[in-house]
Order: C-alpha cells, then sequence, then structure tokens
C-alpha cells in the first residue's frame, strides 16, 4: 500500500509501533495479521515498510510466531485502518480470474532457486 502515514522505531509497553505525526507518503505491505489475542490482547497487523531494517523488534517476540522481518511494523487495528482510510491500499490475493500464460524464457530459467 501507499499512504500518508508514520510509525514509531520502537515499540510502546504493549509491544506494539504507534501513529507518530506528521506522516509522510510512502510504500508499505501488509504481511499478516494476528486476531488470536494470545500474545496482545487486541488484534494487530504486521506491516513491512519500504525501507528495510530502520526500527526496532518489539521486546518478547512470540517463540511460536515466525520470526520478526527487519523492518516490520506491529500496529494494532485501528492504526493500521489509516492505510486503509486513505484510500490508496491496493489487496492482493488468491484471485480465480486470470488464467496462467507461458512466458518466455529471458535466460534465467534454472538459475532461480525455489525453496
Amino acid at each position: 500500500s501507499g499512504q500518508y502515514a508514520a510509525w514509531s522505531a520502537d515499540t510502546d509497553k504493549d509491544h506494539v509501533h504507534r501513529r507518530i505525526s506528521p506522516g509522510w507518503n510512502h510504500a508499505m505491505a501488509t504481511v499478516g495479521m494476528d486476531f488470536t489475542k494470545k500474545f496482545w490482547p487486541f488484534n494487530v497487523f504486521f506491516i513491512v515498510n519500504s525501507w528495510g531494517p530502520w526500527n526496532q523488534a518489539p521486546r518478547d517476540w512470540p517463540k511460536d510466531y515466525p520470526p520478526w522481518v527487519p523492518g516490520m511494523i506491529v500496529t494494532k487495528e485501528d492504526d493500521w485502518e489509516v492505510c486503509v482510510r486513505s484510500e490508496d491500499c491496493y489487496a492482493y490475493g488468491n484471485v480465480d480470474g486470470f488464467p496462467p500464460q507461458k512466458l518466455p524464457d529471458f535466460g534465467a530459467i534454472g538459475l532461480l532457486r525455489h525453496e
């Protein structure tokens, strides 16, 4: 998504990155969410910023979660909603509507590793 928003580099007492002002236009990607309330007592979203490793991981990252991604923001649901309300978000998902197409070989076949 692209939006006019900003988050703190450090997490707070709730182990989330808080929205800060002023914001600025930049690209981010929502890469997950947690509605289980096992670790956080509220719904959270995981957002990866386009800057790479610029911030701190939440303290006490849950051991049974996938590894924290450098540059990832953990934010409360209401702070994440600013991304949607900005009307500049794009959602990608498992959509059945475009048939697969055969692409030309640009010389990369056999050079890429899929793990």
